[in-house]
Parts: C-alpha cells; sequence; structure tokens
C-alpha cells in the first residue's frame, strides 16, 4: 500500500484544508482455490418388534364343570 500526498493545501475561513491524499493498493493476485465440502449423514437403521404373547394353554384339572339343574330331592321326614 503507498500513500502519495496531493496538491498542496488551503486557508479558507481561518482553517487550514489540507490537498488531497492519493492511496494506491496493491493487490496481489493468486490462485484461487476452492475447496468442496462434504456432509456426511449417518442414520441409524432401527427395527422395532412386537413382543410375542404369551400362549396360554387350559390345564386338564382347571376344566370348567357344567351344571345340570336338579329339581330338589323330596324330604323324606318323619
Amino acid at each position: 500500500m503507498t500513500t502519495s500526498a496531493g496538491g498542496s493545501g488551503y486557508y479558507q475561513g481561518g482553517y487550514y484544508y489540507p490537498g488531497a491524499t492519493t492511496t494506491t493498493v496493491v493487490v496481489q493476485t493468486a490462485p484461487v482455490v476452492t475447496t468442496t465440502t462434504t456432509t456426511e449423514t449417518y442414520e441409524d437403521a432401527v427395527t422395532y418388534t412386537r413382543r410375542a404373547k404369551a400362549v396360554r394353554r387350559p390345564i386338564a384339572a382347571h376344566t370348567k364343570t357344567k351344571r345340570v339343574w336338579r329339581p330338589a330331592p323330596t324330604c323324606a321326614c318323619q
């Protein structure tokens, strides 16, 4: 960066105004390097399964007995 003074300044209304300055900026050119960014996404594969129901088997000793209606016995009272 180079700064050089311009023209001479001047007085006006009791104030001094300096001359303009020239600033030269030299930019060194360089090859442009572009990079690509990759985004990796990891997904978890989750399998949901239902719990198997318990199989209930009837037990022979606990089978239900069938009730049969019978009339009341006659009284053999004396």
